[in-house]
């Protein structure tokens, strides 16, 4: 999707809720929607990657998050990586 298109943000936030939720007492120190410019010599035209990505920080400890923006999904990030398997799926 690209700048200025509408997308649906409803299965993003409702990622975001879960993970409120699960994680109460924790604070959201970034929230990245992964875009990038295409082609690379054209920063004015920005193409968006898959995910939402999500830091909570609890005390110390930090947990990372993707949020699959199609289908709301929330996957954990470990290493840089995301997981096989969604920690929760929107129904």
């Amino acid at each position: 999707m690209s700048v200025g298109q509408k997308e649906d943000v409803t299965l993003k936030r409702a990622g975001l809720d879960w993970l409120l939720a699960r994680y109460p007492d924790a604070e959201v120190a970034l929230v990245y929607d992964q875009a990038y410019p295409w082609p690379p010599e054209h920063l004015t035209r920005y193409v968006e990657g898959p995910w939402l990505l999500v830091d909570l920080v609890d005390g110390i400890r930090k947990r990372q998050f993707a949020i699959w923006k199609s289908t709301g999904a929330v996957y954990r990030v470990t290493g840089g990586a995301v997981g096989d398997d969604p920690l929760w799926i929107p129904e």
